[in-house]
């Protein structure tokens, strides 16, 4: 694993607050974003970092060894997400989890995204986060009561998403 060079991470306690600066975004604008000030390694407990990635954990972990991984670019969520940056982020996602299972041993681990205010999102620059799991840890089921759908949605939902596909295909983003 690279790790941040000692000259870019704060001494301080394990629960230092991240400093807001505002950060200029690529369509021009200044905005404030947690996660861009991470990027500019003024957070303590960065993991590792490459040329387009930053992992860190975040300030209240789910587990131990819950890990968040974000581009440096702001992208806002995964559907701004461009092919080189998503390459960039499942690179790292991999390197990342066989790292926390050879050093904690989970019995299992979540990788989670989530994109919009549904889906829980609560920082706007897209992240993963890698979510050591073990037996009875305080998370539990992540997913609701199982509940069949009907055939003939679920045909009807499985061909709008392939008529997608086929548009975004010829959009480039194979």
């Amino acid at each position: 694993l690279r790790r941040a060079p000692k000259s870019a991470i704060v001494t301080a306690s394990p629960n230092t607050a991240i400093v807001i600066q505002p950060t200029t975004h690529r369509l021009g604008e200044i905005m404030s974003c947690d996660f861009c000030t991470i990027t500019e390694a003024q957070q303590t407990h960065i993991i590792y970092e490459d040329e387009s990635t930053v992992a860190f954990f975040p300030n209240h972990p789910a587990t131990p060894g819950h890990t968040l991984l974000i581009p440096r670019a702001h992208i806002p969520d995964i559907y701004s997400l461009d092919r080189h940056t998503a390459e960039s982020l499942a690179r790292s996602t991999l390197v990342l989890a066989k790292a926390i299972r050879e050093a904690l041993l989970p019995e299992g681990l979540n990788v989670i995204n989530s994109s919009g205010t549904a889906a829980s999102q609560s920082v706007f620059h897209l992240h993963v986060h890698l979510v050591p799991r073990w037996t009875n840890d305080r998370i539990g089921d992540i997913w609701p009561p199982k509940q069949d759908l009907n055939v003939n949605v679920e045909d009807n939902l499985a061909e709008r998403i392939r008529q997608k596909l086929d548009d975004t295909t010829t959009q480039g983003l194979q």
